[in-house]
């Protein structure tokens, strides 16, 4: 639809109207004032037929013609006299006998009748417009003929011309004032309104702290106020919105669970850093993208697809993505509601779970580990205990044997629960009221550890050898991070052959502490060097029993790192030997 201006809505109209006002006042005016002037001509005229009619004689015919070359007659009109056939016997400005028959004239028509007539038309006779009253001469109570007296109205016409032209003028005056005052009018409402324009805009802009100028007018006062009173509401509600939206971005942002939102046509509208780290992806560039084209998972795309066409208020599954590494989600789906869809979307909140399933894992192997690790030398020691009570052995030699493998039995089980007190002690929470860290001299340690194991080395046909050299100092617990040196070295002596070479290295790096037990034995393969840390996991359970290993050493060399708030990394293969290292900050936070 084609917009037009105010200008053009108020002035045009405005002049139009009095444009028209002015042409029917001037018509109706005109009419007026033409119709006055005849009505009082005719009056006029009728009082002179009448006189005229006093003057002729009793009888007319065509011999009367010579008795109306009367003087006295008015020069302004013309008088006509015409007998009762139509037949004209006297006129005052042409020859009778060379007019026409008057009988079908409407004003003799009417005066035959016995009533004044009169009309105006157009005379051919005279070339003017002429105004025409006939009245009845009636002599003796006999219709005798008409009395017609006539004047020319081309002077009223003229004046009525003039009029009109002075109405004109006035008119044109009066459109002129009209058209200013209707434009003084027009600016006078549009520039206010326009300035509240300026100031919607502004609005509009997101500039709400504007305000529009109020006018003088009681109308666009009201509307200015109610436009102010608008933006500060909005002004207001704006605020609050974004502080909302800043909370829920910053709860989402905070959150540990990823939150992914979608619209019914599977469009991510939604999705936190969380969920970004989780599913390895922008989360601003997956904003309006589908499910498919931005995480290009199945198995999370077939849950989200179960969720939007699910009638359940809630859905929970697992899913398993393939990163770096397995990665476990628990996935909880809801549905999200749309004001002006039928079909709902979605929201899925994710939980990694890895380390939960991991630590699951961990416990079932833990128990089952420490069931398989105890019941060997409980499954001994009650074994070799019925046989002795059944009396089975007799000999000394044979009740000593059996003694002595019942008592290193229970020295197997007593160093497991030793073991495991160690790893309890060592992941408590609270560490402090048994936990004391120190300044200590790291070579010292490692001096103290090669004098412990140097003559089981040499037993073992194995050298043992010491780098390191210069002040190493670090705050640590001595005895914990002896007995993590002590486990290394032991495992070393333990696992590997004869002839095998172990170097014990102490050096420093910046504020960090390195110490590293390495040895050219037969190393570990790459797939037990992620699990060889976890509770009772041998690489050669058999073997590593028979030797007298709990299971639990290097569990406790990774906690013991962990106290001092560092690691252990191994590195190791097949026939080159392996490598461990520890390493902590020179200060630890609990000293």
């Amino acid at each position: 639809m084609k917009q037009k201006s105010l200008f053009n809505r108020i002035v045009i109209p405005y002049l139009v109207l009095i444009m028209l006002s002015l042409v029917i006042t001037s018509v109706i005016a005109s009419y007026a004032f033409r119709t006055f002037y005849i009505n009082q001509l005719v009056d006029d005229l009728e009082a002179q037929a009448n006189l005229i009619l006093l003057l002729l004689p009793d009888t007319l015919s065509e011999n009367s013609a010579s008795f109306f070359q009367l003087d006295g007659n008015p020069q302004s009109v013309r008088v006509s006299v015409v007998l009762p056939g139509g037949k004209v016997i006297f006129d005052s400005e042409e020859n009778p006998v060379k007019m026409d028959n008057h009988a079908d004239r409407p004003e003799i028509i009417e005066a035959l009748l016995g009533k004044r007539g009169h009309s105006t038309r157009y005379s051919h006779t005279l070339r003017h417009s002429m105004l025409y009253v006939a009245i009845p001469a009636v002599k003796n109570n006999k219709m005798a003929g008409v009395v017609r007296v006539s004047m020319t109205i081309t002077a009223i016409d003229n004046n009525l011309k003039k009029l009109n032209i002075r109405v004109a003028f006035i008119g044109a005056i009066v459109l002129i004032l009209a058209f200013l005052t209707s434009l003084v009018i027009a600016q006078k409402i549009s520039s206010p309104l326009k300035l509240m324009q300026k100031g919607a805009e502004k609005f509009a802009e997101g500039k709400l702290g504007a305000r529009v100028p109020e006018s003088d007018t009681k109308e666009l006062t009201a509307l200015a106020r109610a436009l102010n009173k608008m933006a500060a509401e909005l002004d207001d509600r704006m605020k609050t919105i974004e502080r909302h939206r800043v909370e829920n971005e910053t709860i989402l942002a905070a959150m540990v669970e990823g939150i992914i939102a979608i619209d019914p046509g599977e469009h991510i509208i939604m999705l936190n850093r969380s969920a970004g780290k989780l599913l390895n992806i922008d989360e601003k560039a997956a904003i309006g993208k589908t499910m498919q084209e931005a995480l290009r998972n199945a198995q999370l795309l077939q849950f989200a697809r179960q969720v939007l066409d699910s009638k359940e208020t809630s859905i929970e599954d697992e899913i398993t993505i393939y990163q770096e590494e397995e990665i476990i989600l628990l996935a909880n789906g809801a549905h999200l509601d749309w004001e002006t869809e039928t079909k709902p979307g979605a929201v899925i909140v994710l939980n990694d779970v890895t380390r939960v399933r991991q630590l699951e894992q961990t416990r079932r192997d833990f128990v089952i580990n420490a069931s398989h690790e105890l019941k060997t030398p409980i499954t001994a020691i009650k074994g070799f205990v019925e046989t002795l009570l059944d009396g089975t052995a007799h000999k000394p030699e044979d009740i000593e044997r059996i003694l002595g493998i019942v008592a290193r039995q229970a020295d197997y089980l007593s160093a497991i629960a030793s073991d495991l007190l160690s790893l309890a002690r060592l992941e408590s929470d609270d560490k402090t009221a048994w936990l004391a860290f120190e300044d200590k001299n790291v070579c010292d340690i490692l001096e103290e550890v090669v004098g412990i194991y140097h003559p089981v080395a040499e037993k073992a046909g194995q050298k043992i050898s010491l780098d390191c050299s210069g002040d190493i100092h670090a705050t640590l617990n001595s005895i914990l991070m002896e007995q993590a040196i002590m486990n290394l070295v032991e495992n070393v002596i333990k696992h590997c052959p004869e002839g095998t070479q172990i170097s014990i290295k102490g050096r420093i790096d910046s504020e960090t502490v390195y110490i590293s037990v390495q040895d050219n034995g037969q190393g570990i393969s790459s797939e037990n060097i992620p699990r060889i840390f976890e509770r009772f996991y041998r690489i050669d359970k058999s073997r590593s029993r028979s030797l007298g290993g709990t299971g639990l050493g290097l569990a406790i060399v990774k906690h013991i790192a962990l106290v001092h708030n560092g690691q252990i990394n191994v590195e190791s293969s097949r026939a080159k030997g392996s490598t461990f290292t520890i390493s902590f900050p020179r200060k630890t936070d609990d000293s």
